[in-house]
């Protein structure tokens, strides 16, 4: 996610996540753990691309470590870190995603 934010592609707060997925910008919607249903829920049904949604293993106060603010609600808005981004938290906890070779 950090990566995300240095290349300026980590959009941060519902209303901004939202926009994101209207403009068609958003490649991945990420949850913290504790942000409530009806977040969720209402972020989803704005999810009209089928965007995918992925449920971090981090609490909103953990993301303001990167983020300078709690929040429940991201985007990635470029398809190759999003792609990356499913690999690292897909991967099995403690393990780092690996590049299978070419």
């Amino acid at each position: 996610m950090s990566l995300c934010k240095k290349a300026g592609k980590l959009v941060c707060g519902f209303d901004a996540v939202c926009d994101s997925m209207l403009a068609g910008e958003a490649k991945l919607l990420l949850f913290a753990s504790d942000v409530s249903e009806k977040t969720q829920k209402r972020a989803v049904e704005q999810n009209s691309g089928g965007i995918p949604v992925k449920s971090l293993p981090y609490m909103q106060q953990q993301i303001a470590i990167l983020t300078n603010k709690p929040v429940g609600v991201l985007a990635v808005a470029d398809v190759d870190l999003a792609a990356l981004c499913m690999g690292a938290f897909a991967a099995p906890a403690g393990q780092p995603h690996k590049e299978e070779p070419v």
